[in-house]
């Protein structure tokens, strides 16, 4: 079992220097056996083994947590999306669209706002908001146009709907990072040029935002959102 945490280790520390797209999470994969590596040791030790679980349990409770100023900690929540949603839904009535130009927040925001709108990622219209269609993903948005998939939605928009397009926010906001993810630069892509596009077309009016609640800067999973109403 240590062999095998081990090599998958290095090799997934060896991929990541060709592509840099490593997350903390996938550790997750190594907990298996890792927990049967503890659980060996803890029934060998026998007694000093059920102290050592009993301390395990109590630190992962995280009890000095509970004590505020004892450790540093952060703000909580990992992304703004729930908070965002909250400040522009009172906006949103049946028909709506709502626009991600990071595909795999579309599921996300179907939980937030609910069955009765329209969703779309940069490909357009979504047949299925709650689940991502991964297949030759990056291919897809590298071919992605507004004309594509922004125009026919405003078209069909009704006078008085409203469009909810929502973008990500990255770290690299502030600075430019040579090493961010193709796919990173996808979605700040697409949301430049469909901002433009919705701002040069005289039949959408911004009437909102862009909203972008605390915490701003968790890479990939804080967003900001731009209200638009379609006026004829």
């Amino acid at each position: 079992l240590a062999v095998v945490v081990g090599v998958s280790l290095a090799l997934s520390w060896l991929a990541s220097l060709l592509e840099p797209a490593w997350a903390g999470r996938y550790f997750g994969v190594f907990l298996p056996p890792v927990i049967l590596l503890m659980a060996l040791g803890l029934a060998r030790e026998r007694r000093r083994g059920l102290v050592a679980l009993g301390l395990i349990a109590f630190l992962a409770v995280e009890p000095f947590s509970n004590f505020p100023g004892l450790l540093p900690t952060g703000s909580g929540q990992k992304a703004n999306v729930r908070r965002s949603v909250l400040m522009v839904d009172h906006l949103a009535g049946a028909g709506d669209v709502v626009v991600s130009t990071q595909m795999e927040h579309v599921p996300l925001l179907h939980y937030y706002l609910g069955p009765d709108l329209r969703y779309a990622d940069p490909m357009g219209p979504v047949a299925d908001p709650q689940i991502v269609d991964w297949r030759d993903a990056t291919a897809r948005m590298l071919s992605a146009t507004p004309e594509q998939g922004l125009v026919p939605l405003v078209e069909d928009m009704e006078a008085g709907s409203h469009l909810f397009l929502v973008c990500p926010r990255s770290e690299g906001d502030d600075d430019e990072d040579e090493d961010r993810l193709e796919w990173v630069v996808l979605m700040e892509q697409h949301c430049l040029s469909w901002r433009a596009t919705l701002v040069d077309d005289p039949s959408m009016e911004r009437v909102l935002g862009p909203v972008s609640p605390t915490p701003r800067r968790a890479a990939g999973s804080s967003v900001f959102i731009t209200v638009y109403e379609k006026l004829a």
